[in-house]
């Protein structure tokens, strides 16, 4: 079905608009001290590897669970927040790059899904919440923690997962 104009409009909006934080990126000053409250010294060296617009990304969206007020698990969504869009590490995919693969899944997803057969980056782009999933498993990263990474993306229920949707979407 396609998208009404004004919800075209909207998610353009919305992404131009987390375009130019990607290339302004500013990290909240505050930010030190949720990385050390929620990842030990293995999670924080992957969490290091990603691009800076990538780790303020992860640094809002963890950010934004925090303020969802009471809910349970929060320290477990918190870290899955920073965690999400680690099997990204090591992707090279920029900035450019990323704004091409969120518009042509958006407006082209069919094509954009036979690409990731034969394009790494769209491969990547669609993979990884599982690539994510492996890297933070071989570093001893909590289970529940892997299952809510893992399952970003997908239509799985997790308890808690919809925190971290929420967030995500929102940064």
């Amino acid at each position: 079905m396609p998208l009404k104009l004004e919800s075209k409009v909207n998610f353009m909006l919305y992404r131009i608009k987390q375009f130019f934080r990607g290339i302004f990126v500013c990290v909240p000053p505050e930010s030190g001290i949720l990385i050390k409250r929620y990842l030990n010294k293995k999670e924080y060296d992957l969490f290091m590897k990603l691009p800076p617009y990538e780790r303020a990304h992860a640094l809002n969206t963890a950010f934004t669970v925090q303020g969802f007020g009471d809910i349970d698990n929060k320290e477990i969504i918190v870290k899955a927040a920073l965690l999400h869009d680690i099997g990204k590490v090591g992707s090279g995919i920029g900035i450019f790059g990323k704004s091409i693969l969120v518009l042509t899944d958006k407006f082209f997803p069919d094509f954009s899904h036979k690409l990731s057969q034969k394009i790494d980056m769209f491969k990547i782009y669609y993979k990884h919440p599982e690539i994510g999933a492996k890297l933070l498993e071989s570093i001893g990263t909590d289970k529940k923690v892997i299952l809510l990474v893992e399952n970003h993306h997908s239509n799985k229920y997790i308890k808690g997962i919809e925190y971290l949707k929420k967030a995500d979407s929102l940064n």
